[in-house]
């Protein structure tokens, strides 16, 4: 629902900033835009709030408008939180936004195929109301982008509104890179394919994003970044997140689904998460007919947030019990969290790891649950010093070139500490080198070495 306009501005006869633009030309975008109102809410999440598939999610009633030839309107559009207003055409550094709300249409950020959104780090930029891109569609050659300008991070900050405060509910091809997102009331962003099922999420990319301290509102969830229902293929790259609120039910990176509509087929690259109430990475409705891939990523301290919130404390969690799993996690390290380092969770799907590591978990390093046919495959992996030991359920796997397997009771790290270059690499006296198996992943030497680093002389 669209709310009421600020008195005095008059109500506008155009769907959306793009058509008023077009027909009008830019000079006239203060007097109307100033009034175009937010969503009263964030659309529930798929996972516990959605809107029932019975009840199609309505969309805006487009308005007759005529049609006339474009007038050179470029679609790249900047926000600048100190030196924008939002009276300002928002098409220059010059004439830059001051937020992100004279781009919404009923609630709603509008855009096309190719445009770009520019934010620059100039101060925080409050969202007053969370950011829906709903159902908006790009292509791979040419997607809709958000990214910085100028010097430094952008920041922008939820400030706890509820809800997701970025929501890409069926959009498909956006670039999202480069900026800093906190305080989300629930997730900091959700990706779900749209409710009534007549558009999945797909293809997105996020990369070199700092997401933290969501779930700060009152939702019963509030993840870093999490793909629902009908989504697809997204590439999550170099991002991080942190701090998650919600009691057993805020982690890093969350893979979710509804009524028999999973998630899959992404890909996550040097993604960091740690200090989330639950878990670091949680795929608990992955879909196994579109496997997700992990290469290079890190989940330490989960299973709490530092300030109260507690959960499950699994590093990676790499399914939920039928139809899931069938992931591939590649030099990937799992350390100091509550619980287990690798956890499969009931996959129905075989999950395989190669050369992980898990270092100083609260239970198992690893742990194979799931009756899977084939069994889950560990290969030319390292776990040392987990409390309870570094497998379980071994009958469920098919283990090769691991340390248990060739007997190494120490890996001999040559460092343990996590803030030193050398954390978890191995020394040149270690028992791991040369020690493992060609699964496809780069080596020099002999042979594969153990765990996450090859070790380079």
């Amino acid at each position: 629902m669209t709310r009421p306009r600020r008195s005095g501005r008059p109500s506008s006869p155009w769907r959306s900033r793009r058509q008023f633009l077009t027909a009008t030309g830019a000079t006239a975008v203060a007097g109307l835009l100033a009034g175009c109102g937010g969503r009263s809410g964030d659309p529930a999440s798929s996972q516990t709030q959605s809107t029932p598939e019975s009840t199609p999610t309505p969309e805006p009633t487009p308005t007759e408008t005529p049609t006339p030839a474009p007038t050179g309107l470029e679609g790249t559009y900047f926000v600048d939180p100190v030196n924008g207003d939002n009276e300002f055409a928002g098409s220059s550094p010059d004439t830059a936004f001051a937020s992100l709300q004279p781009l919404t249409t009923n609630g709603r950020v509008d855009l096309e195929p190719g445009d770009v959104i520019k934010l620059r780090a100039t101060a925080p930029i409050v969202i007053e109301d969370n950011v829906d891109f709903y159902l908006q569609k790009a292509t791979a050659e040419n997607p809709i982008v958000i990214e910085p300008y100028g010097d430094g991070r952008p920041v922008l900050d939820a400030n706890g509104v509820e809800g997701s405060a970025i929501r890409l509910e069926g959009a498909q091809y956006m670039t999202l890179r480069g900026f800093e997102l906190k305080n989300a009331g629930s997730d900091g962003i959700q990706v779900p394919g749209a409710a009534n099922g007549s558009q999945q999420a797909i293809g997105c990319v996020f990369e070199d994003l700092l997401v933290h301290h969501y779930g700060q509102g009152d939702s019963t969830e509030g993840n870093g970044i999490g793909f629902y229902r009908d989504s697809y293929d997204h590439v999550v790259r170099d991002v991080v997140c942190h701090h998650g609120a919600v009691d057993d039910n805020s982690d890093g990176f969350y893979i979710g689904g509804q009524n028999r509509r999973f998630s899959g087929g992404h890909r996550f690259e040097r993604c960091v998460a740690y200090r989330n109430a639950d878990d670091g990475f949680d795929f608990f409705r992955c879909d196994p007919e579109r496997p997700s891939s992990l290469v290079d990523c890190v989940a330490f301290g989960n299973g709490r947030d530092g300030e109260g919130a507690t959960g499950d404390g699994n590093g990676f969690k790499m399914g939920g019990g039928w139809r899931t799993g069938g992931n591939h996690v590649v030099r990937a390290r799992s350390f100091g969290n509550d619980a287990i380092g690798f956890d499969c969770n009931g996959a129905s799907a075989a999950n395989t790891f190669d050369n992980c590591t898990a270092y100083d978990n609260g239970t198992y390093g690893f742990e194979f649950t799931g009756d899977t046919d084939p069994d889950h495959v560990v290969r030319n992996c390292i776990a040392f010093e987990n409390s309870d030991g570094p497998a379980n359920l071994l009958y469920n796997a098919q283990s090769e070139a691991n340390t248990w397997n060739l007997e190494i009771d120490d890996p001999d790290f040559a460092s343990v500490v996590r803030d030193e270059e050398a954390f978890l690499h191995l020394t040149a006296d270690s028992p791991c080198i040369d020690a493992g198996v060609d699964v496809g992943v780069s080596y020099v030497g002999a042979a594969p070495d153990l765990g996450a680093f090859e070790f380079q002389t």
